[in-house]
């Protein structure tokens, strides 16, 4: 980042990678106008966003109360872009208190940070620098330390990753649930949520005392013969491309086209993507930032089968969704944080699961957000580690 010396974005480059794949973020601040270039899957998609009064570069975050002010009792408020999720958002602050404490040397400010939905608790010695931070619920601990102590200790933790978010991120219920890729309809009660997940033809979601109780049921294949759908369930997004969607890029265009040609209903081209996933990309532990990813590396977790399979759709003309909540896991007897879709067929949003080669998403999948972008999904990570389940009722298709 290029900062003024008041911390003000000028310009800014950004790259990240994870697991083969990666996105490349770059632009400046121009006036009232914020021009980026965002390369995923290696296309450049431009993204103009106007913005009033002064911006920062999230990466200021720890500096600016250090700047403007630690006094215990100070609040600040101002706003950052962030490339990893490519949006604007506001942050605030307050200095709560001088302390000392075992997790570090000396005493320092304790500032309590908030951003989209995040909550982090930074500790700032009286030199400026960061000593401690814990943020996700105190799940997620930063130290400063010497660079040979940081190397050491990554090379460890790279070798148990997945197995330890796995483990953190499962939501056991009070007891398991037999064949769950058969199950019709399922009634449970989740807490530990701060607000009512959406509700819609197939899943029903009410409030209840200190819980959520929902009931899913997988839709039974029926059209709505004739039947209109309302202005807020017809949204451009829904066919319109994006950075992690390339819809509209020559290669996902080709490719639909040959595997959906000749396909004389939104069932049948529904059910040739899946078939051509199936066969086509690897279910793998790699992370990637678009549909592009998946399609050039033909390995992916479930968010990018869930990706190339709406790239697909839309560049079909079927309008197509990315939605994102729980799904129930066989192999560890709990519900896995999980991405599939919904397709609108005829005057019905269907939900698909390109992972399980689901045309119908079995009912043990409990949507919770909808979107695309990171910038959508931030929700999910407040609720990770503090969600629980009961099983109030199952009931599975009938052979």
């Amino acid at each position: 980042d290029v900062v003024g010396s008041d911390l003000t974005m000028m310009d800014f480059a950004y790259e990240y990678n994870i697991d083969g794949s990666e996105l490349r973020v770059t632009g400046r601040r121009a006036g009232a106008e914020l021009a980026a270039t965002i390369v995923s899957g290696g296309r450049p998609n431009e993204q103009r966003l106007r913005v009033e009064g002064k911006l920062y570069p999230s990466s200021v975050i720890v500096l600016y109360p250090v700047l403007y002010g630690l006094e215990v009792g100070r609040e600040h408020s101002f706003r950052v872009y962030n490339g990893e999720i490519q949006a604007v958002a506001e942050v605030t602050q307050r200095i709560t208190g001088y302390e000392r404490s075992e997790l570090f040397s000396g005493n320092a400010f304790r500032v309590e940070t908030a951003m989209a939905g995040q909550r982090v608790t930074t500790w700032i010695g009286p030199e400026g620098t960061p000593v401690f931070e814990l943020a996700m619920h105190g799940t997620m601990i930063s130290f400063l330390e010497d660079s040979a102590s940081a190397t050491r200790y990554l090379a460890l933790a790279s070798l148990n990753k997945k197995e330890s978010l796995v483990e953190y991120s499962l939501v056991r219920p009070d007891h398991p649930i037999d064949n769950p890729r058969a199950v019709s309809s399922l009634g449970i009660a989740l807490s530990g949520m701060d607000r009512l997940p959406p509700s819609d033809a197939w899943q029903r979601c009410t409030a209840v005392r200190q819980e959520v109780t929902c009931e899913m049921r997988r839709a039974s294949g029926a059209r709505e013969a004739g039947a209109v759908l309302p202005p807020e369930q017809l949204r451009a997004r829904d066919l319109e491309p994006s950075v992690t969607v390339q819809s509209t890029d020559p290669s996902i265009r080709r490719l639909a086209e040959a595997i959906l040609g000749g396909a004389t209903s939104t069932e049948e081209g529904i059910a040739r993507i899946l078939r051509w996933l199936e066969y086509n990309v690897e279910k793998a532990p790699l992370d990637v930032f678009s549909a592009l990813d998946v399609l050039q590396q033909r390995q992916a977790e479930c968010q990018g089968h869930a990706y190339l399979y709406t790239a697909l759709a839309r560049a079909a003309g079927i309008p197509t969704r990315v939605v994102n909540g729980l799904a129930y896991s066989e192999q560890f007897n709990g519900f896995l944080y999980h991405s599939w879709t919904e397709s609108l067929d005829g005057a019905s949003w269907q939900a698909v699961d390109p992972t399980f080669g689901q045309t119908v998403a079995d009912a043990t999948h409990i949507k919770l957000i909808e979107g695309e972008q990171l910038a959508d999904l931030l929700p999910l990570l407040d609720w990770v580690g503090k969600v629980k389940i009961r099983v109030l009722s199952v009931e599975h298709q009938k052979p």
